[in-house]
């Protein structure tokens, strides 16, 4: 191998090993801005799993509210039979005693 042979395959190594160092360098900042963006996912992945904890545990306080409704509207309707009987009665004795 000549002295200009020898110089042509050095040169086109040394070119291709400058290609794959800028395609190394390219990868590497791709991969930091990759994995910037998983911890940002993971942020919000995090935040949305508050948030539905938030939510199941409202949905939950909602159901006991709707359940106590249920119960007091029961609560009353007895009360205004209970009331409206007593009332009859009295008007029976009232009635009674005129």
């Amino acid at each position: 191998m000549t002295t200009s042979e020898s110089t042509r395959v050095f040169d086109s190594l040394e070119k291709k090993i400058e290609k794959v160092l800028g395609r190394v360098r390219s990868l590497t900042e791709e991969n930091g801005g990759l994995q910037e963006r998983a911890r940002a996912q993971e942020t919000e992945i995090e935040r949305l799993k508050e948030a539905l904890a938030a939510a199941r545990q409202a949905g939950q306080k909602g159901e006991q509210l709707a359940a106590e409704i249920v119960r007091y509207e029961e609560e009353r309707k007895e009360l205004r039979d209970r009331v409206a009987r007593l009332i009859e009665t009295l008007e029976s004795i009232d009635v009674a005693q005129s």
